[in-house]
C-alpha cells in the first residue's frame, strides 16, 4: 500500500514505512499510541526500529525540511 506520507504529514497514522501494513490514514489518534517518533523532526512515526530504518532513505529529505522549520520558530 504505497502513500505519499510524507506529502500528508501529520495526517497519516500508523507506520510511515510504505510496505508497513501499519500505514493507515485515519482521523483516530489512538492508532498513533505506542509508535516511535521520528527524533529529528517529531512527525513520522514508525512501529518498529526495523521500519524506521528501513524508511530512512525516503524520510531524511523530509526530516531536514521540517527539522528546519522547527528550528526556526
Amino acid at each position: 500500500m504505497e502513500r505519499d506520507k510524507h506529502g500528508l504529514g501529520e495526517r497519516v497514522l500508523g507506520c510511515w514505512w510504505a510496505p508497513c501494513a501499519s500505514l493507515v490514514e485515519l482521523p483516530d489518534l489512538a492508532l498513533n499510541v505506542g509508535l516511535c517518533k521520528c527524533s529529528g523532526c517529531n512527525k513520522a512515526l514508525y512501529c518498529t526500529n526495523d521500519c524506521q530504518v528501513s524508511d530512512w532513505r525516503v524520510h531524511k529529505r523530509q526530516c531536514a525540511v521540517w527539522k528546519a522549520a522547527i528550528m526556526a520558530r
